[in-house]
């Protein structure tokens, strides 16, 4: 766990869970130019409920999400959406941690995705992890997790009330990684180094491209996502940017790209000829193309296959030094963690129904 994570979990009380720093989600404030008194107010408080929502998500969970975050005084509550925008109305009652989080449950489908509707039955969620996980925090081996075409609950955080504490937070975290998971059929398959056996340099990020370079480098550590229960897909992340094969072209020697994730298919490649663990030479094939990935010269191409080829040969290296850390930027370390930060962020205003307190 990141230092900076551990600090904000000794102050708001959240668990430290050896290894589960690897939450990659990230924000951008969108501001105007010259604000006004009212804007300036409401980006100091709405920085401060998502770089608090960032701290918990990132220490406790594993989700990955580049997320836009506007101020738009017409909205009456919060909403967000699948596509990544999140927005926060006038109202600063909703300028808070729990709203936050609850809005970024949103944005990695929660009410907002197809796969989260197809798994919502007669009022329940019949995702298998996320039900394992309810039940594992409830001490209940009867409980289901409830919900409708938007929401789900417990953990949910629909009101404000359902807050108590930092363990409803943490435990909202622990569900909504279970559901992801249950969407997306997602693991962490490796976090570490991918070395090609014929330079012995590691594939590593220079800006918003895919180069060769050193293994030793900061930049050269990457998480290797699994994508479904069988016939494998995976995706190579380099913080907020994954492989990607521009415009999706299948024509051999075409060099390899880093772009943000999509779900295409020139985003997703599979393992050939071993597993994702430290040690292990394999193959890495582009599902859209069916070509393999190559080192040639300071960057990496798609060329078909060749068992003579070591450039198409490539190695998991342990991490072995700095632990992965998010792209572009990780807001809650720029403001600090002073006795100003509550740990639940929150006004409560219990008169309001529980599907509007804290947005949609």
């Amino acid at each position: 766990m990141k230092a900076s994570m551990v600090l904000l979990a000794v102050l708001c009380g959240i668990p430290a869970l050896v290894g589960a720093a690897t939450g990659q989600i990230t924000y951008t404030l969108e501001k105007t130019a010259s604000p006004t008194a009212d804007q300036s107010d409401a980006y100091v408080r709405i920085e401060k409920a998502m770089d608090s929502a960032l701290g918990y998500y990132n220490a406790l969970t594993t989700i990955r999400k580049a997320i836009r975050v506007q101020y738009d005084a017409s909205v009456p509550t919060a909403d967000a959406s699948s596509n990544g925008t999140l927005r926060f109305g006038s109202s600063r009652s909703y300028m808070v941690v729990s709203t936050a989080m609850h809005e970024i449950a949103h944005t990695v489908g929660v009410g907002t995705t197809a796969e989260y509707q197809a798994l919502m039955a007669n009022g329940v969620f019949t995702g298998t992890r996320a039900t394992a996980t309810l039940r594992e925090i409830t001490g209940d081996n009867t409980a289901v997790l409830k919900g409708d075409a938007q929401h789900i609950w417990p953990y949910g955080i629909n009101y404000a009330s359902e807050v108590k504490s930092a363990t409803d937070l943490v435990n909202h975290c622990k569900i909504i990684e279970s559901l992801y998971k249950d969407l997306f059929r997602e693991s962490i398959a490796f976090v570490g180094r991918i070395r090609s056996r014929s330079t012995g340099q590691c594939m590593v990020r220079t800006g918003t491209t895919l180069a060769m370079g050193a293994c030793d480098d900061a930049t050269s550590l990457v998480r290797l996502v699994a994508m479904g229960d069988t016939d494998t897909d995976y995706r190579v992340e380099f913080g907020d940017r994954v492989i990607d094969v521009p415009s999706q072209s299948t024509t051999p020697g075409t060099k390899i790209g880093l772009y943000e994730w999509n779900r295409g298919t020139n985003q997703k490649l599979r393992i050939e000829g071993g597993s994702p663990t430290t040690g292990t030479v394999v193959q890495l094939r582009m599902v859209h193309s069916s070509l393999r990935l190559e080192a040639v010269g300071n960057g990496v191409v798609q060329n078909p296959a060749s068992s003579g080829t070591a450039a198409q040969s490539w190695e998991f290296l342990d991490p072995t030094t700095a632990s992965l850390a998010p792209h572009p930027r990780t807001n809650f370390v720029r403001h600090g963690y002073g006795t100003s930060m509550d740990a639940l962020g929150r006004t409560i205003r219990e008169s309001r129904s529980p599907w509007t307190s804290l947005g949609h």
